[in-house]
């Protein structure tokens, strides 16, 4: 793929004179790079993309897809000569090369996004924090839709959240060579602060200057937003809170969390603007992992820092570094890959090494069985691997990518293996068998990229590669349609990704559209608008009302401090997880409640009413606030009512609650216009009286008389649209769930007539 940038010709049809140039190496393999023709009609230096070798033993009609690369159209010098002059002798200073990675397709535990041929950007999968997939329009889209607003992207980058918050902030390059990024701003990953003085750096200097604030959490950004400082990228990676670039002049730069040193400036302290990573040059390519990150030089060799406890770092030891440290005995790489615990690297002769954590070991809500898995395909049981060893079978590796529990890798025939755990079918062999050595994948022979997602869930994960012929191919886990295909069923092989229509959705690929409310682009700091007169508005409010609405004073305390405003549109979110506190003990939390002021223009009176809803949403989904049995009983009345409702009756539940404080309130969720096409123009009095049932801390009759056992329960929770909190506030019902594994592999799941609960007999 090339790219050609010009700002200063005034005829667009002006001729780019480029050509290709290789040469024979030592070993008998192939170099090959771009050399560009001047003003002057000569030939420039010789330009070398990241991936840029053919093995010795490639054939005739062998095809090397090469990093994508960029050239900038030079005017002709008056007179130029006809014929050019020929390369410049070997030896001459060459101009800085534009060396990228090979990131076609990335993934996250619960997203994908590729490049596609106009170089703008589509992405699928679960959007419902609203910013992971650059387009807010929908909450989950099972087919690619398109990320307005991009058009020039030569590279892509997810940063992945092995820990399961999904994080998974995404960053592209363009053509220019500056640096666009979406999602979440955990950490300060999106860059977007101004730089300030932090005392110079010091290898023994304390993990936080008290003088300093702290990074803090954002709530993220829904549309590509520029770097502030990028203009001479060459390559990006995207870690689980931090973001890496390499310059044009073989430098880097980092931002983000850095509590393990992973920004490499030498300091344990964040920061949300770029800044250039100590004791780096000629730097081509750069992979930032969760919590550590490799760089490639152009003289084969790679240097890591961050988090060493694995022995990620590959210096032969389990020190931690917060400045660059070499990896030993690897002096010829042409790729580098940085998972959240191990890393990997091609060899210029095909070869494949990785080194760090090694096995994983699960037997957690899986019963009593424990799996011991070779993650790196070294065919070793070792925990820890601390210098790179090489891969069982792989002798012809021309990328590689690295997931939390599982690697691939393409091969320089447009083959792909991958091996490691295989708990959700991200192996794409057919089986869900786990493999400890490399196993090819039938049916692939034309991959360029690959990417394998990291999850903290054994069975979260999912991989895709990009296929010259097959467009985009994915297979694993599915639950949030992250794999493309239309649905969210998984996939044990890989399958290609659905085309979208013009309106961005394909078939029934885009679900949850909410064509009455867009969410704000939630903006960094210099968007914020002062929130402390709407904190003492609502202060105010809770205190007059707390004495008939409880949960109002409940809600408030949990979520005031972390309430931001912006000047944005109209809208607000309130940011959800669930997960396991312990084993059989499911919960879900509520954090950061972000409202949009339309641009300055709401009434206070607007903001509380808005801030009243999502106080609703803040009560409802974190169970440990909520009186469980009772609280699930009106949970599950208003997503079997209400099916087509968002997200189990979630938002109309939260509008009547709203209804119940200030009757006049206008409801997004209720009437003819709204975006639930079953709901009536205003709260029924069964919704209101069960609703007033289960705020008392007791269970409405109508639970009792329509749940009878475990699998009258069971087949209701089905037949409603997925809400974990229903299901943590119900899971033990009946004398609890004799299995919770489908909480994590909704692919386990129990089919809709079975009783899972134990009055069923387990």
């Amino acid at each position: 793929m090339l790219s050609i940038g010009s700002t200063t010709l005034e005829d667009p049809s002006t001729e780019v004179g480029v050509r290709i140039v290789a040469r024979r190496l030592a070993d008998g393999g192939v170099e090959f790079g771009l050399q560009q023709r001047g003003g002057d009609g000569s030939w420039g230096g010789r330009q070398l993309p990241a991936r840029r070798f053919f093995p010795p033993d490639a054939g005739v009609g062998r095809w090397l897809a090469s990093s994508p690369f960029g050239v900038a159209a030079i005017a002709p010098a008056p007179d130029s000569p006809e014929t050019p002059r020929e390369p410049t002798p070997a030896g001459t200073p060459q101009a800085s090369p534009l060396e990228r990675g090979d990131e076609l397709v990335a993934s996250s535990g619960y997203h994908t996004c590729a490049i596609n041929a106009g170089e703008g950007v589509e992405c699928w999968g679960d959007n419902r924090p609203r910013f992971r997939l650059g387009n807010a329009s929908v909450e989950q889209a099972a087919s690619p839709i398109s990320v307005p607003g991009i058009s020039d992207a030569v590279a892509i980058s997810i940063g992945d959240s092995s820990s399961g918050t999904g994080d998974g902030h995404t960053c592209i390059l363009h053509s220019d060579r500056t640096v666009s990024c979406w999602g979440s701003d955990q950490g300060g990953a999106m860059g977007q602060g101004t730089p300030r003085d932090l005392g110079p750096p010091a290898d023994d200097r304390p993990d936080r200057d008290p003088s300093v604030p702290v990074v803090g959490p954002a709530v993220g950004l829904a549309v590509p937003t520029r770097v502030p400082g990028i203009v001479d990228a060459v390559a990006v990676s995207a870690g689980g809170r931090n973001t890496c670039v390499v310059h044009a002049d073989g430098g880097a730069s980092c931002w983000g969390e850095n509590g393990s040193g992973n920004l490499g400036d030498g300091t344990g302290q964040s920061r949300d603007w770029p800044e250039r990573v100590r004791g780096l040059s000629g730097v081509v390519a750069i992979a930032a992992g969760w919590t550590h990150a490799c760089a490639l030089h152009s003289d084969g060799t790679v240097s890591c820092w961050g988090s060493n406890n694995f022995g990620q770092l590959g210096d032969g030891t389990s020190s931690d570094s917060r400045l660059p440290v070499k990896v030993r005995g690897i002096d010829d790489a042409v790729a580098v890959s940085a998972s959240s615990l191990y890393t990997c690297a091609v060899h210029r002769s095909g070869q494949l090494s990785c080194w760090g954590r090694n096995v994983s070991n699960h037997n957690a809500e899986f019963g009593n069985l424990i799996v011991l898995t070779g993650m790196l395909g070294t065919g070793s049981l070792a925990n820890r691997v601390f210098s790179p060893a090489p891969v069982i079978g792989i002798t012809d590796a021309v990328a590689v990518g690295t997931g939390r529990w599982s690697s691939c890798a393409v091969h320089k025939d447009g083959g792909v293996s991958c091996w490691g755990t295989n708990a959700a079918g991200q192996l794409g062999i057919g089986t869900m068998e786990h493999r400890w050595e490399p196993q090819r994948l039938a049916n692939i022979t034309d991959a360029v990229a690959v990417t394998v997602s990291s999850r903290e869930q054994w069975g979260g994960s999912h991989a895709c590669v990009v296929s010259a012929g097959s467009g985009v191919l994915c297979w694993g886990d599915n639950r949030y349609g992250q794999l493309g295909v239309g649905d969210t069923e998984p996939r044990l092989s890989p399958t290609s990704t659905r085309a979208t229509d013009d309106a961005g959705q394909g078939g029934n690929a885009a679900t949850g559209v909410i064509p009455a409310l867009t969410l704000p682009d939630w903006s960094d700091e210099a968007s914020m608008v002062d929130a402390g007169p709407f904190r003492a508005a609502m202060d105010q409010l809770v205190e007059e009302s707390e004495s008939a609405f409880p949960w109002l004073r409940i809600a408030w305390d949990h979520i005031r401090d972390d309430v931001r405003l912006f000047d944005e549109a109209a809208g607000a979110t309130t940011l959800v997880s669930c997960g396991f506190s312990r084993p059989r003990e499911y919960d879900c939390l509520t954090s950061e409640l972000a409202i949009g002021t339309r641009l300055n223009r709401l009434s206070m009176s607007e903001l509380l009413r808005i801030g009243v809803h999502e106080l609703a949403h803040v009560y409802d989904q974190a169970t440990a606030l909520t009186p469980a049995r009772a609280w699930g009983a009106v949970q599950l009345y208003f997503a079997v009512t209400y099916p087509n409702c968002h997200q189990g009756g979630e938002e109309i539940l939260a509008d009547t609650m709203l209804h119940l404080v200030d009757p006049d309130a206008h409801l997004t969720y209720y009437g003819p216009q709204s975006s639930c096409p079953d709901a009536p123009v205003t709260p029924t009095e069964e919704a209101k009286n069960i609703l007033r049932t289960g705020l008392a801390g007791e269970v409405p009759a109508w639970y009792t008389q329509h749940v009878t056992d475990g699998a009258a329960l069971w087949r209701l929770f089905r037949d409603a649209p997925t809400n974990l909190a229903l299901l943590s506030n119900l899971m033990n019902e009946f004398g609890g769930l004799c299995r919770t594994d489908f909480l994590r592999d909704w692919r386990l799941v129990p089919p809709r007539d079975s009783n899972p609960f134990r009055d069923g007999g387990c």
